[in-house]
């Protein structure tokens, strides 16, 4: 079958319409247009009009195009999470979105044209505002300050307030946009975390062993009196200092390294470990060192508290009472009868062999025990009874 061509006929209409109307405004001066002169102005006329069609689909274009982005911008604008409002140069609200409106409990209709003022908290407060507000006008770039907002029910809004000045607009006054963002879980969250700190550190006052409390990196975030007495330093000496570093090095201990670089990692309580150092200030001393370390899971942290017991007099006593123990077991094992020795309360110091061999009890077996420890019931009657009467 063959196919037909179709004629632009509805095309050629306005185009010979437009050949027409040339033809009229040419004055009769007794030359003619060539019928060639004719198709190519009518040729140029229709690269014109295309040219003026494509120009018009693309504007078209454009506009869809700015007209989305407008109403995108315009949907981010009213539901960001953030409090947007745009003031004057004396404060009146001139516009606000939801957030803003939300968080002085009140409606748009409400809070526009009205002074942003009457939503601050006292007078201190205003007069930050007028203050930040004359900064913004005066400065370039963006302005920041901390007001406390009333809401609808009483309630302190705390809000952290960035202003920038945007200019003025239709030959109005300059024009301030403002963000508030809501910081009233965030203060109230740093006054917890304040009162906790202020807690824990009146509970580390009243330890009477030194105490410190070291960050993660072993910095010491705090430490008690008893730790700068003992120790003979300062808290400016002492606080954010690593520990090594505290009382001219006088922590820089291998065998506290090894407590709290390769001990405390694998076990998170340690308890009586013994330090025996020369200290510069105090000589030596012997050390017990009781270490916890606790992991804070909500900033995925850790801290380590680090109590420290001076055992050095008690280390000294312990070995003078040796000392004796051992000078009265000679002398006992010298005695070749039954002998003994007992302290006020009863308790059994010492024995020799005699006694472990009649008894069968052997020496070590004794010390600290009383009669009724070791023997039947009525032996250890008459044995106490007897050491009563001497």
């Amino acid at each position: 079958m063959k196919k037909v061509k179709s004629q632009p006929v509805e095309a050629e209409e306005p185009l010979l319409h437009a050949e027409e109307q040339q033809k009229a405004k040419v004055p009769e001066t007794g030359n003619t247009r060539t019928d060639d002169e004719t198709r190519k102005l009518v040729h140029e006329l229709e690269v014109h009009l295309f040219e003026l069609e494509t120009q018009n689909e693309e504007l078209r274009q454009s506009h869809d195009e700015l007209e989305l982005s407008r109403n995108t911008y315009a949907e981010l604008y009213e539901f960001a999470p953030i409090g947007y409002f745009s003031f004057d140069v004396q404060g009146m609200i001139l516009e606000v979105n939801h957030t803003g409106a939300k968080l002085l409990r009140k409606s748009r209709p409400q809070l526009t044209n009205k002074p942003f003022v009457n939503y601050i908290a006292d007078t201190d407060e205003r007069e930050i505002f007028f203050r930040h507000l004359n900064s913004v006008l005066q400065s370039q770039g963006i302005q920041r300050c901390e007001i406390s907002l009333k809401g609808k029910d009483g309630t302190i809004i705390h809000g952290q307030l960035q202003s920038v000045k945007v200019g003025k607009i239709k030959s109005k006054d300059d024009i301030i946009f403002s963000s508030i963002v809501d910081n009233t879980v965030a203060k109230h969250l740093d006054k917890e975390i304040k009162d906790a700190r202020e807690y824990a550190e009146n509970i580390v006052e009243t330890v009477r062993e030194p105490l410190v409390v070291l960050s993660s990196d072993l910095k010491i975030l705090t430490a008690n009196l008893s730790f700068y007495e003992t120790f003979k330093v300062t808290p400016e000496e002492t606080i954010d200092h690593f520990i090594y570093d505290v009382g001219n090095r006088q922590w820089d201990i291998r065998q506290l390294r090894v407590l709290v670089e390769e001990i405390l990692p694998q076990d998170t309580v340690i308890n009586d470990y013994e330090v025996e150092h020369d200290f510069p200030n105090i000589g030596r001393k012997t050390i017990l060192l009781n270490a916890r370390e606790i992991f804070r899971e909500e900033i995925g942290s850790r801290i380590i508290l680090l109590a420290m017991e001076d055992i050095t007099d008690r280390k000294l006593a312990e070995e003078r009472i040796s000392e004796v123990i051992r000078q009265q077991q000679a002398i006992l094992d010298n005695i070749p009868n039954i002998a003994w020795l007992k302290d006020r309360e009863g308790r059994y110091v010492a024995a020799n062999d005699p006694f472990s061999r009649a008894f069968g009890v052997p020496p070590e077996d004794l010390v600290g025990k009383n009669d009724f420890d070791i023997f039947p019931h009525e032996l250890a009657i008459k044995y106490e009874k007897e050491f009563k009467e001497v």
